[in-house]
């Protein structure tokens, strides 16, 4: 974890998708799974862009340190507002604004590994693994307060392939598993990406 989290940390820029697995309950209170995927771009230390597509609304965050927006394409709706000046305290006003959060979006902030295990009470290695990303990976348990977690970590790259999290806490403990692929690590980003020219 340590290793991963450096890696991610010391990435100028990151490219890659997640496709998320979320439960829920139904008004019968029997879980549903809901499937999107996001495809994520990040220039540290304050440039992201996220798309999403897939079951709900699908949107496009924009941030380009200075302010951020986020579009429903479906609906043509637009939010934008100023922003603070780095991804750490940009994800922290849009989740206290508008409750938006990333699933497993701690692996997008400066210090991967402390918002990791903040909380920890508890840590071990399953086994290695080939089935997840085609690779080698070490399948790691975490445990923190009200939630408990399993990584598929390459072996060799460093790499998150997969991510469980289930919310002890909550009702019904759901669960959320994220599978990764297609890591650009230090690739050239277009500027255009990150530009709200459009948007304002």
């Amino acid at each position: 974890v340590k290793g991963m989290s450096a890696k991610l940390a010391g990435a100028k820029t990151l490219q890659f998708q997640v496709r998320v697995q979320s439960e829920a309950p139904s008004i019968d209170g029997i879980a549903v799974i809901y499937t999107s995927n996001s495809e994520f771009t990040l220039q540290r230390p304050n440039k992201l862009t996220a798309v999403r597509t897939g079951q709900g609304n699908p949107s496009e965050l924009i941030y380009d340190g200075k302010s951020v927006a986020v579009i429903t394409p479906d609906s043509d709706l637009v939010a934008f507002s100023k922003a603070p000046g780095d991804i750490d305290a940009m994800a922290q006003f849009i989740f206290e604004k508008a409750g938006m959060y990333f699933p497993g979006g701690m692996i997008l902030l400066s210090d991967p590994y402390a918002n990791i295990t903040g909380d920890l009470r508890a840590a071990f290695i399953v086994e290695k693994s080939k089935l997840v990303g085609g690779v080698e990976t070490d399948v790691v348990v975490l445990a923190g307060s009200g939630v408990e977690g399993q990584f598929w970590i390459g072996s060799q790259d460093k790499l998150p392939y997969m991510m469980t999290m289930i919310y002890t806490k909550e009702p019904n403990r759901p669960r959320v598993t994220l599978e990764f692929r297609d890591w650009k690590i230090n690739h050239a980003v277009d500027a255009k990406r990150f530009s709200l020219d459009n948007v304002k």
